[in-house]
C-alpha cells in the first residue's frame, strides 16, 4: 500500500501544528491528522474515536509517525490509541517508526526527588494512568511489529501563544512559595528539537529544561517577562477549597525531572534552558 506522505502527525494541537509547520518549512512532505481539515489539504480530517480509520492506512504505511493525540478521557485506558493500533494491525500496515508524546506525570509523586527514565511508573491522576496505558499499548505494538518507538515523557509545555496570561490578569492568589511543590517545564522549540532528533530511535526520554521550579515561581517569572504585577500568594489551607480536582492532583505531586538523556541526544545546550530565556523568546516571537 503506497504512502502519500513521508511524515504523519496525528494530533494537531499546539505541538502537532508547530511540528507540521516546521517540517513543511524544512521541505519535508507531511500530513496532519485532526478533527478539523485545512483548506490547503495538508490535514486529514478524522475523529479517531468514531470515524472509519481506513484513510489513515494509506498515509501511515512506511511513514514516520508522530502520535500526539491525547488519550480519550472517559476511561482509564487509552481507547483512542488502541483503536488505531488495532486498525493498523488488522490491515498489516506498519509505519517506519513512531514517536509518542507522553507525560512526566507517569512518575506520580516523587516527594521532590530527581527522576530519570529508570524510575518506576506510579501514576496517581487518571490522566497519567491513561498515558501509561498509551505507552504500554504502543510498546506492545512496537515489539510485535518490529517498529522503533520513541516515548517522550514531556513536562509542562510553554511557548508563543501558550502562556497563561489570563491567569495573571485574574488577580487570584497563587499557592505560597513555601508550600508550592516542584514542577517542570520545557519550551516548545526544545521539545520539537527532541522530537526530530529522536525519530527512528527506540528509547524513552524525559523532556524538560532541567531547571525545575514551582508553579508559583513560573507565574512570577511570567509576570516579570510580561511586565505585569506579580500575583499575591496565599496558603494551601486558604486556596484548596477553590481548586478543581485536576489542579488538586497536580499540587499533590512534586518531582524534579532529570533531562540528561535529552541533552545527550541533542548534543548541545537547549535553546531555552531556563524560564528567563524561554519566556523572553515567547514575547519576542509574539
Amino acid at each position: 500500500m503506497p504512502c502519500s506522505a513521508s511524515d504523519v502527525v496525528i494530533g494537531c494541537g499546539y505541538v502537532g501544528t508547530r511540528l507540521q509547520h516546521r517540517l513543511s518549512a524544512q521541505g519535508v512532505s507531511c500530513i496532519g491528522v485532526a478533527r478539523t481539515a485545512l483548506a490547503d489539504n495538508s490535514r486529514l480530517s478524522l475523529d479517531l474515536d468514531q470515524d472509519d480509520l481506513q484513510p489513515l492506512l494509506r498515509v501511515c504505511a512506511g511513514a514516520r509517525l508522530y502520535y500526539f493525540a491525547p488519550p480519550s478521557s472517559d476511561v482509564l485506558h487509552d481507547a483512542r490509541s488502541r483503536r488505531l493500533i488495532d486498525t493498523l494491525q488488522q490491515a498489516g500496515v506498519l509505519p517506519a517508526n513512531v514517536v509518542l508524546i507522553s507525560t512526566t506525570g507517569v512518575y506520580g509523586d516523587c516527594a521532590g526527588g530527581w527522576v530519570d527514565e529508570a524510575a518506576a511508573l506510579r501514576p496517581a491522576a487518571d490522566r497519567a494512568k491513561r498515558r501509561v496505558d498509551a505507552e504500554q499499548a504502543w510498546t506492545q505494538f512496537s515489539e510485535a511489529a518490529g517498529v522503533a518507538l520513541a516515548v517522550l515523557r514531556v513536562a509542562g509545555i510553554y511557548g508563543p501563544g501558550k502562556l497563561p496570561l489570563r491567569r495573571l490578569h485574574s488577580g487570584k492568589p497563587l499557592l505560597s512559595q513555601q508550600q508550592s511543590p516542584w514542577s517542570n517545564r520545557v519550551h516548545v522549540d526544545d521539545l520539537l528539537d527532541t522530537v526530530q532528533a529522536v525519530s527512528g530511535s527506540a528509547t524513552v526520554i524525559n523532556v524538560a529544561d532541567g531547571n525545575p521550579s514551582s508553579m508559583t515561581q513560573y507565574f512570577h517569572c511570567l509576570a516579570d517577562a510580561a511586565g505585569l504585577p506579580r500575583l499575591p500568594e496565599a496558603s494551601r489551607e486558604q486556596l484548596q477549597a477553590q481548586w478543581s480536582e485536576g489542579l488538586r492532583s497536580y499540587m499533590d505531586e512534586s518531582r524534579r525531572i532529570d533531562n540528561s538523556r535529552m541533552r545527550e541526544l541533542l548534543g548541545a545546550s537547549l535553546r531555552y534552558p531556563d524560564l528567563a530565556t524561554g519566556l523572553a523568546a515567547c514575547f519576542d516571537e509574539a
